[in-house]
């Protein structure tokens, strides 16, 4: 914890810390259920199984992602390598989704329709409880992340508008963590109670229904940002108050950016100036208006300025 002030203020949770808190919490949920699904003979905690070696699978893709993305910018990748992170997510949520989902849903219907015994469900009722909570303080890791100390209120606000992927993936892979092994609690618990064969298979269709409709939402998140996702509005009147403090520019015409990997923004911005301006005054004041924009949005990893009057559509550009 920070001082500032009177207030302690938390420490920053960083991507690798999201990452590997999932991963170590994944690892250790897919050993535990793959041991219990085989003494138990579940349904539920054969689904277990597979959705935690899926998510083990999908950090570590999105953890080569994010250490792909770090690559320094080359001649054939002027911009950098930022965008690898969202190709590795991409991978593992087509994987969740087209494969495990399906073969959860699956192997749940096949026991719905042909029930069988549970051996030693007891075992089972208490490795679900304990994962329930395991899970969610690995949810409330990357939650932290992803408010970065905002109020939790706005935070599907600040999800959809957050780059930090990776901290995404495992925010929702997470939260699938904590809720799967509940509806497989409370299946397993109906049946214990009852003796009702069909819940087993019935908790095993609901966790893979569950897991394609989370997963399904990290993709079409994901492709936003592939394919190539604006900066949030928050970001640009930022960046376009940075512009404007610069002394001689008038207004800003035009400005566009692109959200290009992890904390990584690619920025054109059309500017109206001073017309009674030489060439080196000109060349002076572009060079003035990049760097008062890098230093308020430490984000803006390119940034390309057009000079452009209202009147004219005439444009001088420079290129740093």
């Amino acid at each position: 914890m920070k001082k500032r002030g009177s207030k302690l203020i938390p420490k920053k949770i960083s991507a690798n810390r999201s990452l590997l808190t999932s991963l170590f919490v994944d690892i250790f949920d897919a050993l535990v259920n793959i041991f219990v699904a085989i003494i138990t003979g579940s349904i539920v905690m054969l689904a277990e199984a597979m959705r935690s070696i899926t998510d083990t699978i999908a950090v570590v893709l999105t953890y080569v992602g994010l250490k792909r993305s770090k690559k320094k910018p080359s001649k054939e990748h002027p911009f950098g390598y930022g965008k690898s992170l969202y190709v590795w997510t991409f991978i593992s949520g087509i994987i969740m989704f087209g494969f495990v989902s399906v073969g959860i849903f699956y192997f749940g219907l096949k026991r719905f329709l042909e029930p069988e015994e549970i051996e030693n469900i007891a075992i089972a009722l208490v490795v679900l409880t304990i994962f329930v909570f395991l899970n969610s303080y690995s949810f409330s890791v990357g939650l932290r992340r992803i408010l970065d100390g905002k109020k939790i209120r706005n935070f599907f606000k600040i999800y959809k508008n957050s780059p930090k992927v990776e901290t995404k993936v495992t925010l929702i892979l997470d939260f699938v963590g904590a809720v799967t092994p509940l509806i497989g609690l409370i299946a397993l618990g109906i049946y214990f109670l009852t003796g009702n064969l069909k819940f087993d298979g019935i908790g095993a269709m609901a966790i893979g229904i569950i897991l394609g409709v989370l997963t399904l939402f990290l993709l079409i998140n994901t492709k936003q940002l592939l394919i190539g996702k604006r900066a949030s509005p928050k970001i640009e009147r930022k960046i376009k108050k940075a512009i404007l403090s610069v002394k001689n520019v008038k207004s800003v015409l035009d400005l566009k950016t692109m959200i290009v990997g992890l904390g990584k923004i690619l920025v054109n911005a059309e500017v109206h100036v001073n017309q009674n301006l030489n060439t080196k005054q000109i060349e002076q004041l572009m060079d003035q208006i990049k760097e008062t924009a890098k230093k308020e949005v430490k984000e803006i990893s390119h940034i390309q300025i057009e000079l452009e009057t209202p009147e004219s559509n005439v444009k001088i550009s420079v290129q740093k």
